[in-house]
């Protein structure tokens, strides 16, 4: 807060700067991954829209109106971000400036209206002022993909929707306006969900039975360093596991720090418990990771201020500040749900256990079927094999 912010040629040199000295200015395009905006102090609003060339854009008008994407003939994509500013930018909009034909920037900053544009990454006209505007403080990026670099340039609405239902799970209240216009009649589609995380894991497990009848969740506040986190989980009869990991709305498909964190404090604190109560001695097994996993479905979001990723693609989250933060609130929350709630906890206890057994079970049913003679597993020298006479009659049997 307080700071100028500033605009930069987000393509080749010599790069050209403007001082635009409002707090909370998005001066720098965001393209690559909109969704950080919403973590910048604030939410902020993101409208997002992909249509034609010609088509009438709007920017975003506050922070209550609803994110839209559109879809037309033409493959350009516009992206408008009202709000806060990330503290640093990242290198996604030079990507997107290299990779299109052409790319237009319009920055509205004191009832001012800026303007550049770049062709294939070189600036054709320079940073200029449009004049006045009523609009609030926001970014608008416009750009189409080139045809010379990709070999198919539709954007899929699949894709898209997927995408966006994420983030309106992820920002809950947040209004989402997915709207097809490349066919007659549109077709659109709306997502809001002020449940969050729960409704998300809710979502997640339509058509399979839950074993509780909420998922269990929590939010925090912001620690010291600046991590949040959020998450909510939950049981189905399935047997297979459902875990999205989310880093300041950004998906991590191969887990990381966060991940690790959760995953270590639900072992120990669930498996504390059963040995406690006596749940898996009554069984006569011993339950691993892997059974306390089984149907589970989960989805863990942290906002952590800067991040760091194995690689560019962010598959991965590797700040290792995070682990312990997310164990810490992970540990906490399950032993007093745990505790404050008996029944539920004996039912998820139950299928653990189960799922212990169904595990036990299924190990000795493939050692049997590997097994093809009695002296199987003793360990027999290399000069000496079972024998493969069938006949009792030819054969002997001497005990030493």
């Amino acid at each position: 807060d307080g700071g100028q912010a500033e605009l930069f040629e987000v393509f080749g040199p010599p790069a050209q700067k403007l001082l635009l000295g409002e707090p909370g200015l998005v001066g720098r395009p965001q393209v690559a991954q909109p969704q950080r905006v919403l973590i910048a102090g604030h939410v902020a609003v993101a409208q997002e829209l992909v249509g034609r060339i010609d088509l009438a854009q709007t920017p975003a008008q506050g922070r209550d109106v609803p994110e839209v994407v559109g879809l037309k003939r033409e493959p350009v994509r516009v992206l408008a971000l009202e709000g806060g500013q990330p503290d640093h930018a990242g290198v996604g909009a030079a990507v997107v400036n290299a990779l299109s034909e052409w790319m237009e920037v319009r920055i509205w900053q004191n009832g001012t209206e800026h303007f550049i544009r770049f062709e294939h990454g070189d600036t054709t006209e320079p940073l200029r002022i449009i004049g006045p505007s009523d609009a609030h403080t926001g970014t608008q990026v416009t750009f189409k993909p080139s045809s010379g670099t990709f070999t198919k340039t539709e954007y899929d609405f699949a894709i898209l929707e997927r995408r966006l239902r994420e983030l309106a799970f992820l920002n809950s209240g947040m209004e989402i306006v997915l709207r097809d216009e490349r066919h007659a009649p549109a077709q659109e589609v709306q997502f809001k969900y002020d449940g969050g995380l729960i409704a998300f894991v809710k979502w997640l497990d339509r058509g399979k039975t839950p074993v509780l009848a909420e998922p269990i969740s929590v939010t925090t506040e912001e620690s010291q360093v600046g991590i949040r986190v959020e998450f909510a989980m939950g049981w189905n009869d399935s047997f297979h596991e459902t875990m999205l990991c989310f880093t300041n709305n950004i998906p991590q498909r191969d887990g990381g720090t966060h991940l690790t964190g959760l995953r270590t404090a639900m072992t120990r604190v669930i498996n504390k418990f059963i040995e406690e109560n006596e749940f898996a001695k009554k069984a006569k097994v011993e339950t691993s990771g892997d059974d306390l996993r089984e149907g589970l479905t989960c989805v863990l979001s942290v906002k952590v201020p800067e991040p760091k990723f194995s690689s560019q693609t962010k598959d991965k989250l590797v700040s290792s500040e995070v682990q312990p933060i997310v164990q810490e609130v992970v540990a906490m929350k399950l032993t007093e749900y745990l505790l404050e709630n008996p029944a539920d906890a004996k039912t998820i206890c139950g299928k653990i256990v189960d799922a212990a057994r169904a595990r036990e079970a299924a190990r000795k049913a493939r050692e049997l079927t590997r097994r093809k003679g009695v002296l199987d597993g003793v360990g027999l020298p290399g000069k000496l094999a079972d024998c493969q006479e069938k006949d009792p009659a030819k054969s002997e049997l001497f005990i030493v």
